[in-house]
């Protein structure tokens, strides 16, 4: 699979019909929206992102545990734009792309689930 440079394709009033097509992640998508930045990133191989991932979750869990509660909602937010930075690397390289493949997971995968989500996490890894 051939990652490309990413160009910014909208972003905040630019959108179609004025909005932010990623909510308040867009802000997070155009902050990375860089092309000389995505040609790094596109470079990255795929484990870098999981890896990256578990530090940062691990950064949070220190801040919590220090009782650093912002702190460890800010790592978590890094853990979303590192998110989004994966699905850009998988291929979806616009903030449309992204929206649609969190509306359609959303829609085959939570909607009416939920339950039966946290009971699978709880009977398979006793979460």
């Amino acid at each position: 699979m051939v990652n490309e440079p990413l160009v910014t394709h909208f972003t905040g009033d630019d959108c179609p019909g004025g909005h932010q097509v990623l909510g308040p992640l867009q802000d997070i998508w155009n902050a990375w929206d860089d092309p000389e930045v995505q040609a790094q990133v596109c470079t990255k191989a795929w484990y870098y992102f999981p890896k990256v991932i578990i530090i940062q979750f691990q950064e949070a869990w220190g801040h919590h545990l220090e009782g650093e509660g912002e702190k460890s909602a800010n790592e978590v937010v890094d853990i979303l734009s590192v998110c989004l930075n994966w699905l850009r690397w998988m291929g979806h390289t616009t903030p449309e792309s992204v929206a649609e493949r969190i509306r359609t997971r959303a829609a085959n995968r939570y909607e009416g689930q939920a339950q039966a989500i946290l009971d699978k996490y709880a009977r398979k890894y006793g979460l």
